[in-house]
């Protein structure tokens, strides 16, 4: 998830927003990983869940650079107004998360399932 942010804002323009962006995406993808290595998000429900629910932690983490960036104080009052605006925008990371989710689950599962079975990464324990 970290890498993700750092190369694709090598195509979109690096700034002082990315190790929050970062940050947000690689804790995302270490849950990810955490809630999945039991297979709990193979299934539509609980996928659909955890797409929302990081939407919505992407939206609060860059609500918190919004806040610093604008005089490099954390203000919680601010915080608050930052996350009441940018709701329009947390609700469309929800809704593209769970499209995205839906629509690319099986198909890269697939994919890296093969690449587990062939090449033996992602096992998880090393033998």
């Amino acid at each position: 998830g970290a890498m993700s942010a750092l190369i694709s804002n090598i195509f979109f323009g690096q700034g002082a927003w990315t190790a929050f962006q970062m940050l947000a995406w690689g804790l995302i993808g270490f849950v990810a990983g955490i809630l999945n290595k039991n297979g709990r998000l193979e299934k539509p429900a609980p996928l659909i869940i955890f797409g929302i629910l990081a939407g919505a932690f992407y939206s609060l983490v860059m609500d918190i650079w919004t806040v610093l960036s604008a005089d490099g104080v954390l203000n919680l009052s601010r915080w608050l107004a930052a996350t009441a605006a940018s709701l329009p925008v947390t609700a469309v990371y929800c809704a593209s998360n769970v499209i995205f989710l839906l629509a690319l689950a099986r198909p890269l599962g697939r994919r890296l399932s093969r690449l587990r079975d062939k090449y033996g990464v992602f096992q998880g324990n090393s033998e």
